[in-house]
């Protein structure tokens, strides 16, 4: 028995520090976006359009695919697409990730996938349907 637990310590001590996974973030930033149009499409699906400013960005448009393809009550996953100009500069980025109710609002927690410069951005966002606004914060991983 002492063996046993011996060795599922060891399996412990080193799964856990075999996956601990390090990255930076750099470049912090926020933008607010303008809920635009939101539609449900099936009882576990919704589609919702966004605009505004955001940072380095400039100008950008976004468009989410909520699902809830596990049926949770309060969260599932979000794909989307993202169109930007800053001047005459464009620029678009794919957007995926899970979200998850937070009260009488969605959470988002997200990657995207930048075409232009190639990064990735972490991101969350908070979606308050009342109000019809989002508000995100985005940091590039390095």
């Amino acid at each position: 028995m002492k063996a046993l637990k011996i060795f599922l310590s060891v399996v412990l001590f080193f799964s856990v520090h075999v996956n601990a996974q390090e990255y930076e973030l750099s470049n912090p930033q926020s933008a607010s976006f303008e809920v635009t149009s939101f539609k449900t499409t099936s009882v576990n699906s919704w589609e919702m359009t966004a605009a505004g400013e955001a940072g380095r960005y400039g100008r950008v448009y976004l468009n989410f695919n909520f699902t809830n393809k596990l049926n949770q009550t309060d969260q599932g996953e979000y794909t989307g697409y993202g169109w930007a100009q800053n001047g005459e500069s464009f620029d678009a980025a794919t957007l995926q990730g899970s979200w998850r109710r937070q009260g009488d609002k969605f959470k988002l927690f997200g990657m995207d996938a930048v075409l232009a410069s190639g990064a990735i951005n972490f991101v969350t966002c908070l979606i308050d349907m009342v109000a019809g606004n989002v508000n995100c914060n985005f940091s590039e991983i390095e």
